[in-house]
């Protein structure tokens, strides 16, 4: 029975991954953003992005390296001033579960520095 109830729950979250598109691969992850989850006020555009990697600064000098990492954020992006900020937070580290987000209403913007934040601004604000 519970062989039957995980492969019926494999099948319905599937196409749920599915939707998330490739954003950025570097040497500390990979980032993905759900096109569904894309949200237009204005100028600004919100969206749902994940980040898979590993923390290179520890994972050299830990035996055995750390286990992966999991990041989910709701980022918001100013389409004309080129500025991103995070507004909810939440993450994972080797299979354990989400913990609870971590909520910042009042986020600062900043200037794009990453190439990843840059390629994702292109594709949510079709620059």
């Amino acid at each position: 029975m519970c062989l039957i109830l995980s492969l019926l729950l494999l099948i319905v979250a599937a196409p749920a991954w599915a939707a998330w598109e490739f954003v950025y691969e570097g040497p500390t992850g990979t980032v993905h953003f759900d096109p569904a989850t894309l949200s237009r006020r204005g100028n600004i555009r919100s969206v749902w992005v994940t980040w898979q990697g590993t923390w290179l600064d520890t994972a050299p000098s830990l035996s055995p390296p750390p286990p992966p990492i999991v990041m989910l954020d709701l980022i918001e992006f100013d389409c004309v001033r080129q500025q991103v900020r995070k507004l909810s937070s939440s993450s994972q580290m080797g299979g354990m579960q989400f913990g609870s987000p971590t909520q910042t209403p009042n986020a600062v913007w900043e200037r794009i520095t990453t190439p990843s934040a840059a390629t994702l601004l292109v594709k949510v604000c079709g620059l």
